[in-house]
């Protein structure tokens, strides 16, 4: 990745960490936080995290969630050495990075030279490609210091690359993001309260969320805080919150974030199918209508795929797919619909009308079903 600003000197720096987390989250945004990523991917992640072709990554759901905690850990560690890094460079020795050393929120602090903590954060890696980025956060906002604390997060891929001799797979991240931590919690808690099914109850407590019914209730079971929900269309916020720019720029993220996504497994499934690809520049993700992917034909051009994307799939939703596709001419089509947590249709489209002919869950069934009805 390539810096679009300048980097920041240290009496940026210091005078940012010292203003508090607003003043941080903006350096960061600045520029700096680019700076950071490339010295972790290339001093930090090429040499010590990358892997063979050979050497095969677990499949299971189970083994891969743990490849990909033991991933998140190390993203960390490493940014961490990279944060130290840019202080070094500058001469800053009023400051300095320190791991938080037990399992509980944060994960890093910014300590000054008298050991005081200056800047606390939270760090969450999330895979890219992963249909259900289930990183959370789930800090209590009792425990969120308003002045203090930020929310990174490092948007990390499996890509090719050569180091030394080798051609290697490394887990590299794509880019870094910082916001104040307080008021995405407060959106969080509102927008989960929020939404709740006829009859249920849902509260929080000094303990954390809590479930259930007018009878009982429980422990909420650790989905409150997935990076991917907090801050969707639906959430309401209060004008207090809705003015921090965090909160605008998290929504920014979100959606950056679901749209390369799904544009990277689409293209990824027409390739592996033997697809010459088409790829409109604009794609972003909507939860209220279905959007074109990716599309192309096989290699003898027999037949046509489309690969599309949409919210909560419709009666209403399809027949406005289908006039889109119509009144762009479209070939017809083979014609798959993902959701963004990958649930999936397939649909016939005769040039007029999409007729459905199979769904299901996850990706890799969606290629198995697309296979067979395109004779592969």
């Amino acid at each position: 990745m390539t810096h679009t600003t300048a980097p920041a000197t240290g009496v940026d720096i210091t005078k940012a960490i010292s203003d508090g987390a607003a003043t941080f989250a903006v350096l960061l945004d600045s520029g700096f936080m680019d700076e950071c990523v490339n010295h972790l991917n290339t001093h930090f992640v090429l040499p010590h995290m990358s892997k063979l072709a050979n050497e095969r990554l677990p499949t299971h759901q189970r083994n891969l969630t743990d490849a990909r905690t033991r991933i998140g850990t190390l993203l960390e560690h490493g940014f961490a050495l990279a944060l130290q890094r840019a202080l070094d460079t500058r001469g800053i020795t009023e400051y300095r990075i320190s791991h938080v050393v037990n399992n509980r929120y944060p994960d890093l602090y910014i300590r000054d030279a008298s050991s005081t903590v200056a800047i606390r954060m939270e760090v969450k890696a999330l895979e890219l490609i992963s249909e259900e980025k289930s990183a959370n956060f789930d800090a209590l906002v009792r425990d969120i210091n308003p002045q203090q604390d930020l929310l990174c997060v490092l948007l990390w891929e499996w890509a090719e690359a050569d180091y030394d001799a080798a051609r290697v797979d490394a887990p590299l991240v794509r880019r870094g993001f910082a916001f104040e931590a307080y008021p995405i919690a407060k959106a969080r808690d509102l927008g989960w309260l929020a939404q709740r099914d006829p009859g249920q109850v849902k509260g929080i407590d000094f303990s954390g969320p809590v479930v259930g019914n007018t009878e009982s209730l429980k422990k909420e079971e650790h989905n409150m805080g997935k990076l991917m929900r907090i801050l969707d269309d639906a959430a309401p916020l209060s004008e207090d919150l809705a003015r921090y720019p965090s909160v605008r720029e998290y929504r920014a993220f979100r959606s950056t974030t679901i749209s390369e996504g799904l544009a990277h497994n689409a293209t990824a499934m027409l390739k592996g199918l033997g697809i010459v690809i088409e790829q409109p520049d604009d794609f972003v993700h909507s939860a209220t209508a279905i959007q074109t992917v990716a599309s192309g034909s096989l290699f003898d051009g027999s037949k046509h795929v489309i690969v599309a994307t949409g919210g909560r799939l419709t009666l209403r939703s399809i027949r406005a797919y289908a006039a889109e596709l119509n009144a762009l001419e479209s070939p017809k089509a083979t014609v798959l619909i993902f959701t963004d947590k990958f649930n999936w249709s397939i649909y016939d489209y005769d040039g007029r009308v999409l007729t459905l002919e199979d769904k299901g869950r996850k990706a890799p069934s969606a290629l198995r079903c697309l296979r067979s009805l395109l004779g592969l």
